[in-house]
């Protein structure tokens, strides 16, 4: 009858062999550079659309700001007013559709189809200002979204 050290001593040694033998198995090293190449396309992909999202520079001198969440998928823009420009719905309305016109129109410049990619693109028009008790507030009349399963725009009311 095997003592409980025995019983131990023959466990390790089973783990210390199967360990071995999977040292030995070979890598997968066409399966790892196949996903290093893959990582790297993406984040080529990820920074030329960054670079084709910037804010003109035009816009930057009126005071404008830009924010963007970009994944390969999908480009999030949220750009700011200057604080002493007026935003009604119209003009976010007219500013947000020119500026994902505008995108769209560089993406498909640099062969890049956003309907094709299945790339979803969203342009929002804040403000930002104080409420009526002097708390700082982000303020938005809705945002324009591009739809490309039916590749085209489409105007959302709020600040969802």
């Amino acid at each position: 009858m095997m003592t409980k050290s025995q019983k131990w001593g023959i466990g390790i040694a089973v783990l210390l062999v199967l360990s071995f033998i999977g040292s030995m198995l070979p890598e997968d090293k066409e399966k790892k550079a196949a996903e290093q190449q893959a990582s790297v396309a993406e984040q080529q992909v990820i920074d030329t659309l960054t670079e084709l999202v910037q804010l003109p520079e035009n816009a930057k001198e009126n005071g404008f700001s830009r924010e963007a969440q970009i994944s390969t998928r999908s480009i999030y823009i949220t750009d700011t007013a200057p604080k002493n420009m007026d935003i009604d719905l119209e003009f976010s309305q007219y500013y947000a559709q020119g500026t994902i016109k505008a995108v769209i129109e560089s993406l498909v410049q640099e062969g890049i189809n956003p309907k094709d990619e299945e790339i979803n693109i969203s342009v929002r028009l804040v403000t930002k200002d104080k409420s009526v008790t002097g708390n700082e507030q982000t303020r938005s009349f809705g945002r324009v979204r591009y739809r490309f399963m039916a590749d085209d725009l489409e105007w959302i009311n709020g600040a969802d």
